[in-house]
């Protein structure tokens, strides 16, 4: 299936991730770097929005950094990684909705008041997040294929011991008497 490596325990099933969870390391990146896009876009914009630095410079800090901590540790097999980035993912439908009902209410208040540039800059919030869901929803769909779950089941195994060894002790140790 993949190239073994030498020394057995789950390391020797997968001398590398499979192609779908490289994937979604690479998806999990990009979405890292739209959260700094938009990190970006919020600092040259601080002074046109009342959100404030919090809102609009933390928030994406935050959001790039789940993206390389669920990268990095998908990418080492961690099973509980996967989940907690499947909970990532749901709270970004939620967000979707949330950006949608806003975007709505934007649209409406903007055609009233005849403000075209805050429509303009809600549409691009929008199109943003839905960049990010996408994103989110393909780096799911990679980490839950049938060649990632077993990955994961590798890499979560318990490494195989010789029978009456310690954990703690390496193979070959002690020395015999010869």
């Amino acid at each position: 299936m993949y190239p073994p490596v030498a020394g057995g325990g789950p390391a020797a099933v997968f001398s590398e991730p499979p192609v779908p969870v490289q994937r979604a390391v690479k998806l999990m990146y990009i979405g890292a770097g739209l959260e700094i896009l938009g990190l970006l876009f919020n600092v040259f914009n601080l002074g046109n929005t009342s959100g404030g630095a919090v809102y609009g410079i933390v928030v994406p800090l935050i959001g790039a950094g789940l993206w390389v901590w669920m990268a990095m540790m998908n990418k080492a097999g961690k099973e509980w990684a996967r989940i907690v980035a499947t909970v990532f993912f749901g709270l970004s439908c939620i967000g979707l909705l949330i950006a949608l009902v806003g975007i709505g209410a934007l649209t409406a208040l903007g055609g009233a008041l005849g403000s075209g540039a805050a429509v303009a800059l809600g549409v691009l919030a929008l199109l943003v997040t839905v960049a990010a869901w996408l994103i989110g929803l393909f780096t799911i769909l990679f980490l839950w294929r049938k060649e990632s779950s077993a990955y994961f089941k590798a890499m979560s195994a318990p490494s195989v011991m010789p029978p009456g060894m310690p954990p703690s002790m390496p193979p070959g140790y002690p020395p015999t008497a010869g």
